[in-house]
Order: structure tokens, then C-alpha cells, then sequence
């Protein structure tokens, strides 16, 4: 398999095979990020576009040994930034969304329910963190980037990472524990 930098760099050549095999990599990612972000499944799909665009403007800035991955992510984030940026303006916040569109099969109602149910309630507390927590924790635990991904993603020392996960983790935990109290 062709790693991601081989790929950017064919794309930097004019590969078009390249950029179609960096898209189906990362556009399901991408727009996960942003739907868990934003909560609004079908701005996301402009938003997603809009990145590609922007990384096909920016491919001959990559810098050649940089790992692909938090370099498309800076981007997906800076996007969505700008995204709030503008609905702020419009006095519209975007909130997280229960992800209806991605199911898989349940036995029983009654699980269906629960899960439902937990998915609901998991995303109503992470929605209710700080922008920076947020985006921490999903970029950490939906995206599954690393640490230093997510430092370099987000512009910021690997140390400031930890402490937003730890703190964004510790506010759920609270939050969690004054439900169940």
C-alpha cells in the first residue's frame, strides 16, 4: 500500500490516480470530523469539499517528510473554524448532531433504544464542553489521531494536548456523574 506522503507526492507531480486515492482515504474521515464538530451533516458536505479544494491549492506547500494526515486535519480544522466564524455572525451555532445516518444492526428494540439513548446522551455532554475541549476529545477519540497529530493539527505543544484531554475528559466525567446523582 502507497503511503499517504508518496501519494501527495505523485499529487504534487499532477497525479490525478493520487489525489482520487488520497480523497477515498480521507473524505469519510474528514466529514466525520466535521459532523461530530459542527452537528450540521449537510453543511459538512460543503465544508468537506472546500477542503479538498484547499488542499489541492496548497499540495505544493506540504512540506516533503511532514506526515500527510495532521497537515489535511489543520486544514479541516481551520475550515470549520472559519465555518463558526461565519455562523456566529449569522447568530447560528452549530451543535453536535446525533449521527442517525450511520447505523448498524441492532437484536432488539430495547438496545437499539439504549444505545440510541447513550449516543444521545454522550453527545449532548461532549456538545456542552469548550471549543477546545471538543475538539480535542474527537479528534483523539473519532479520528483517532496521536498526540503529536493532534499538536501539529491544532498548532499547539503536545503538552497543551494533554492537558486538554485531560481536562475535557474530567469535565465529562462530572458532567456524567451529575446525571447519574
Amino acid at each position: 500500500m502507497v503511503s499517504d506522503e508518496e501519494l501527495v507526492l505523485q499529487m504534487q507531480l499532477g497525479s490525478e490516480v493520487a489525489l482520487e486515492e488520497i480523497v477515498k482515504r480521507y473524505h469519510g474521515p474528514i466529514h466525520g470530523y466535521l459532523v461530530r464538530m459542527s452537528g450540521d451533516y449537510y453543511a459538512t458536505d460543503d465544508m468537506t469539499q472546500e477542503i479538498f479544494i484547499k488542499m489541492c491549492r496548497g499540495i505544493q506547500s506540504y512540506t516533503t517528510g511532514m506526515p500527510f494526515k495532521p497537515w489535511l486535519y489543520s486544514i479541516a480544522s481551520n475550515t470549520y473554524k472559519d465555518h463558526l466564524k461565519k455562523a456566529y455572525t449569522r447568530k447560528v451555532i452549530p451543535g453536535l448532531e446525533d449521527e442517525t445516518h450511520c447505523s448498524t444492526h441492532i437484536v432488539t428494540p430495547e438496545e437499539n433504544f439504549l444505545k440510541d439513548y447513550e449516543r444521545t446522551q454522550l453527545i449532548t455532554a461532549i456538545n456542552s464542553l469548550g471549543h477546545i475541549y471538543r475538539e480535542t476529545l474527537i479528534l483523539r477519540y473519532y479520528d483517532e489521531l496521536k498526540l503529536d497529530e493532534i499538536a501539529s493539527t491544532l498548532k499547539i505543544p503536545t503538552g497543551t494536548v494533554k492537558s486538554r484531554l485531560s481536562n475535557g475528559l474530567s469535565q465529562l466525567k462530572k458532567i456524567f456523574s451529575i446525571k447519574e446523582g
